[in-house]
């Protein structure tokens, strides 16, 4: 008769036994069954006494997994491999993201270290025991998993406060009672920072104890069951999306200590039904209340002096709301989408909501000084808008999908908004010193601006989807031009920018693909993210010294651009920002350069030679991936890290080069 031998001694035969991965030469990546039965994937961090590896995911991009890691899962602390037995010592990025099966994990005492996002999204984990050997639990470790209680050791002093975010089944939180850093005080099922007295994480089961200063970020967002909760008298600030998404709050009282309420710190709360904002608030952050589809009534307070962008928007039960004269600055679309407000929304200063339905004439009244972005929006039946000469700011879209509108809005000092379809040349008026924010924005059949020098700043999005426009001179007066406020000009050719000008915002030209040549003046020092992305028509351009900074993606997808210099005042360059560019050649970094970006050369797929100098110490992830002409690049003593997939699909690579690079990271490129 055959010995039955059982799955628990296969397992471990298995687990002895740890294969190197698929293409892996010099096998500093393997796998191995462990004694729970699941596979896992380790990567060598130390080949030499003491010997240690790191687990990591199978594959680096989603799906991570052939065959994902599920049920109860005991991490080994140690591994045998080639003869060597090898301490686990750190979880690696999203070694287990989106492992939807796992529903519990222990963690051995070897383990050190527990990467960005390793757990993220594991819907199912209930369970995870974490060693006193852990000191960090970083950014988003357990973000969006399905938690429902937590012990942190004495070992732990540093929580990131997005470790635990949207654990929304959470239930029990424990500290131990040596941790120096950290305490549940009272029993209060919650993850208190000692010294500052702030809350970091909260639970259904929570009571907030009087001692407590602060709510923080993110302390109860998603905590789908949490129907009410006392804040006491000693909190000054609830942080930001500190109870968003918790679609069960129906009540809450913010008592007279508060002072600020931040980002987002109530939005979603879809069952609110009423707010008190006690007279101690002076702002009311950004999406503070969003998409509270049942708050019905606000009253904000003399106290308050700001409401920022969004603040009440897609409040659509909304129906009173009373601003006192002490506030003076209210954001874009601060109540936009609150569709059952039926009367004008302003206060002595400032002019918030306009509702859709007034047909005809509309004067605002005289004394505002500032329009909020997006107040008249789709008020469709406005024939005009009288704006009076006290205005002097208004925001991004004030006047957006009037379309009954026939003439161009504007006061002594800005322009708001010129109707589409009348115009296809139009010189804006002497006097004008600002052009508002996407004033001139969707204006299909516009082929010609004319700006005069009294125009000091163009606005976020003024000529933005101006399909028609084809060229623009900008006065030396303009000093700021804003985000994407030439962005999908596509037929623009050519652009002057003054010498006045300092800051060439995000998204300012982005896909003007028409665009063939810009002269970027010595006066300016910073180049915004996607400034120049996909303007597929520019084949050159020169970037003076003056300029610091190139925000990522600056010039990504300009496929006609043949050479670029990086000035040698630069430090870093950032993600992908000369990615896609498939005629550039040749590429001379300058030596004030420390660090080269993620994708920041990819897919440049004409580049044959790069020069790297001996200032640069890293090289991100896929920065130079599927260069595929790349012969030529020197790889300097100085460097220390190389990303992953560095140079992945860079095909003309010499041997001795591919040498030089596996011997700082094996997985930077291609076997």
């Amino acid at each position: 008769m055959r010995p039955h031998i059982s799955l628990l001694i296969i397992s471990a035969i298995l687990c002895s036994f740890a294969l190197p991965l698929r293409g892996q030469t010099d096998e500093l990546k393997f796998s191995a069954v462990c004694e729970s039965g699941q596979t896992l994937y380790y990567k060598v961090t130390s080949n030499n006494e003491p010997y240690t590896v790191e687990i990591t995911s199978e594959t680096s991009s989603l799906p991570n997994y052939s065959e994902k890691p599920y049920g109860n899962l005991d991490i080994p602390s140690s591994i045998t491999h080639n003869s060597k037995i090898y301490s686990v010592t750190s979880i690696g990025e999203n070694a287990f993201s989106w492992c939807d099966r796992l529903t519990s994990v222990t963690i051995p005492n070897s383990v050190t270290n527990i990467g960005k996002e390793a757990f993220s999204d594991c819907r199912k984990l209930t369970l995870v025991i974490i060693p006193n050997s852990i000191s960090n639990i970083g950014n988003e470790v357990f973000i969006r998993c399905g938690l429902t209680s937590i012990t942190i050791p004495s070992s732990v002093t540093h929580i990131n406060y997005n470790a635990f975010s949207c654990c929304g089944e959470l239930e029990s939180i424990t500290i131990d009672k040596q941790n120096p850093k950290y305490d549940s005080r009272n029993n209060c099922n919650a993850i208190i920072e000692t010294a500052t007295n702030e809350l970091i994480l909260g639970c259904v089961n929570t009571f907030i104890p009087n001692s407590i200063k602060s709510i923080g970020t993110e302390a109860f967002a998603r905590c789908r069951k949490l129907e009410s909760i006392t804040i006491p008298n000693s909190i000054i600030s609830i942080g930001d999306k500190a109870f968003a998404f918790c679609y069960e709050l129906k009540s809450i009282k913010i008592p007279n200590s508060v002072k600020s309420i931040g980002y987002g710190a109530f939005c979603n709360c879809i069952k609110l039904m009423s707010i008190a904002i006690p007279d101690s608030v002076i702002n009311i952050d950004g999406y503070a209340f969003y998409g509270c589809k049942k708050l019905t009534s606000v009253t904000i307070p003399n106290s308050v002096t700001r409401i920022d962008y969004g603040a009440f928007a897609g409040c659509i039960n909304l129906t009173d709301v009373y601003i006192p004269n002490s506030v003076t600055y209210i954001g874009d679309d601060a109540f936009g989408g609150c569709s059952n407000l039926k009367e004008p929304i302003y206060n002595d200063n400032c002019f918030a909501y306009f509702p859709d339905g007034y047909a005809n004439e509309y004067t605002i009244p005289d004394g505002i000084s500032q329009i909020a972005g997006g107040a008249f929006r789709h008020c469709s039946s406005l024939t005009e808008i009288t704006i009076p000469n006290s205005v002097t700011s208004i925001g991004n879209g004030a006047f957006n999908g009037c379309k009954s509108l026939t003439k161009p809005l504007y006061n002594v000092n800005y322009f708001a908004y010129l109707p589409d379809g009348i115009y296809k040349k139009y010189s804006i008026p002497e006097g004008i010193q600002q052009i508002a924010g996407c004033s001139f924005a969707d204006c299909k059949g516009l082929r010609s601006v004319s700006i005069p020098n009294s125009v000091k700043s163009i606005d976020d999005y003024a000529f933005s989807d101006c399909y028609e426009l084809k060229s623009i001179n900008i006065p030396n007066s303009v000093t700021s031009i804003g985000n994407g406020a030439f962005s999908d000009c596509f037929k623009l050719k050519s652009i002057n920018i003054p010498n006045s000008v300092t800051s060439i915002e995000d998204c300012a030209f982005y896909q003007c693909i028409k665009l063939r040549f810009i002269t970027i003046p010595n006066s300016v020092i910073n180049i915004g993210t996607c400034a120049f992305y996909c303007c597929e028509n520019l084949t050159s351009i020169i970037i003076p010294k003056s300029v610091k900074n190139i925000g990522a993606t600056a010039f990504a997808h300009c496929i006609k651009l043949s050479s670029i210099n990086i000035p040698d005042c630069m430090t870093s360059i950032n993600d992908e920002t000369f990615a896609e560019c498939w005629h550039l050649k040749s590429i001379v970094i300058p030596d004030s350069v420390k660090s080269i970006g993620s994708s920041a050369f990819s897919g440049c797929s004409g580049l044959t030679s790069v020069t790297i100098p001996n200032s640069v110490t890293s090289i991100g992830s896929y920065a130079f991936g599927v260069c595929k002409k790349l012969k030529t690049i020197n790889v300097p003593n100085s460097i220390i890290i190389i990303k992953d997939d560095a140079f992945d699909g860079c095909t003309s690579l010499p041997q001795s080069t591919i040498n030089r690079i596996k011997m700082i990271n094996n997985d930077a490129v291609d076997n």
